[in-house]
């Protein structure tokens, strides 16, 4: 079991309609040595609510894990807001969707999406993911 490599003090933002999804990402990033703050976000609009709440205390969010399909706006909506945000442009956006069409992954490749991972994921996949994507931004 490989652990995270991201320091303990770093924000996630966890955006998904399922609650289930939302509490599972939770779970594998705690069995796997995070201990700082998960926000959790059922849609686009509580995501940005989480922001701004994290702004307000001078803390911002330091990475993303955002579904695609979403009510009201969609996963690639949020990553456009966040690549077009003074605070947020540079941060780590990884989708973690059921979307897999090779047209919807190119779309986000073409908004700097960090990485993409496709529904159902392994705990250990998504841990490699995030620490690649960690790394990568560290640079």
């Amino acid at each position: 079991m490989s652990d995270l490599v991201i320091p303990n003090l770093t924000t996630f933002l966890v955006i998904d309609d399922c609650p289930s999804i939302l509490d599972a990402v939770k779970i594998n990033l705690e069995q796997y040595g995070l201990k700082s703050e998960v926000l959790l976000a059922k849609d686009v609009a509580c995501a940005k609510d989480q922001l701004k709440i994290q702004e307000r205390k001078n803390k911002l969010v330091e990475f993303i894990i955002c579904d695609w399909n979403m009510p009201g706006e969609s996963g690639l909506d949020m990553l456009k807001f966040i690549r077009g945000s003074q605070n947020y442009s540079k941060i780590p956006f990884i989708i973690l969707t059921t979307v897999s069409e090779k047209e919807n992954i190119i779309e986000a490749i073409q908004y700097n999406v960090s990485d993409y991972i496709i529904k159902p994921w392994k705990p250990s996949e998504l841990i490699k993911k995030i620490n690649e994507v960690y790394n990568i931004n560290k640079k």
